[in-house]
């Protein structure tokens, strides 16, 4: 009951304001992700659209090359969106994996008995697994973020050397 008490209602807006922004950082990583899947998407697509015969050897190996890692960064935006957490909480009563693990009537029943200090224990467990996804998320982002600009960088480079050994 002392810890009940040491809980004041600041202590608990406190604990909501961290869990809503880190909801927010986290909808933010998957429109990054959309960002860049749509950067990926017309990569792939722009170099879909160069005639083979136009094309020097040289690049073709780097349209190519950009083709591959766009097709990489793909991949990692999709394991991006893709939440993997910890499983820490499995029998959080406020995250859906643990809301899950319950019946509807089991889950009532639990949420009737359970007092405001566990509620802000599994709070703080789910703030903590939810940053846990964020971190696996933004590295996966900065990989992608990466393969997509090394892509840019040589489907560009292959039309400026095109246009430059083609227009001499």
């Amino acid at each position: 009951m002392q810890e009940l008490e040491n809980l004041t209602s600041d202590k608990i807006n406190l604990i909501k304001h961290i869990y809503e922004w880190n909801q927010q950082i986290t909808h933010f990583a998957d429109m990054k992700v959309n960002v860049l899947q749509i950067i990926n998407t017309l990569i792939i697509s722009f170099s879909a659209t160069f005639s083979a015969r136009d094309l020097t050897s040289h690049s073709k190996v780097i349209i190519i090359t950009a083709v591959v890692l766009a097709a990489f960064s793909s991949l990692m935006l999709l394991l991006t969106i893709l939440p993997r957490g910890g499983k820490g909480n499995s029998l959080g009563v406020n995250f859906y994996k643990g809301i899950l693990k319950f019946s509807c009537e089991d889950y009532c029943s639990r949420m009737a008995k359970i007092n405001i200090d566990e509620i802000l224990e599994n709070y703080l467990t789910s703030i903590y697994m939810i940053a846990c996804i964020e971190e696996k998320k933004f590295i996966r982002l900065k990989v992608a973020f990466v393969s997509s600009f090394i892509a840019i960088a040589l489907v560009g480079s292959a039309i400026i050397f095109n246009i430059l050994l083609f227009h001499r």
